[in-house]
């Protein structure tokens, strides 16, 4: 005899503690697992439910700027680390920074300067009298080049 599994609803109490679910965690699958449902059941829901959609979107909302204001913490003010003697004395408390921490809220302030990406526009002109004279890595090379004369001539980050 096949025994279905019994059918979960996904009423507004479970909507609403997938939601809480999701803030933590900001993965769709982690908060479903947690009440109970399957992804595809959420995607149903947010296809199909505008408020349960929006509720979703102001919970990720929330968690980005939960994220920001750590990184933000952690860029400037830095974590006290700890340094304890082989007896399990404290010795010393220092502030550590991170680097990288630091250049990603560089990057999220001033992305045009600190950011990893950098547009070429480029449009090169030139006129081929014989194809089977230039090599296809010939024609690399100097693409290349002129990227690498582009970029020479923008400011580099200070």
């Amino acid at each position: 005899m096949d025994m279905e599994a019994p059918q979960i609803q996904f009423d507004a109490e479970r909507k609403a503690a997938f939601v809480l679910a999701y803030e933590r965690t900001g993965e769709k699958k982690a908060a479903a697992a947690a009440v109970g449902v399957t992804r595809q059941t959420i995607y149903n829901h947010l296809e199909t439910d505008p408020a349960f959609r929006e509720a979703c979107e102001a919970a990720r909302g929330r968690l980005l700027e939960s994220c920001i204001a750590t990184l933000k913490k952690l860029a400037i003010d830095g974590v006290e680390k700890t340094t304890f003697d082989k007896d399990g004395n404290k010795v010393s408390v220092t502030r550590v920074y991170s680097e990288r921490m630091l250049l990603a809220w560089l990057k999220r302030l001033e992305r045009e300067k600190w950011g990893d990406k950098v547009a070429v526009d480029q449009t090169v002109h030139a006129t081929v009298r014989n194809t089977h004279e230039i090599t296809p890595a010939q024609l690399d090379r100097v693409q290349r080049s002129r990227v690498r004369d582009l970029l020479d001539t923008l400011p580099s980050p200070e």
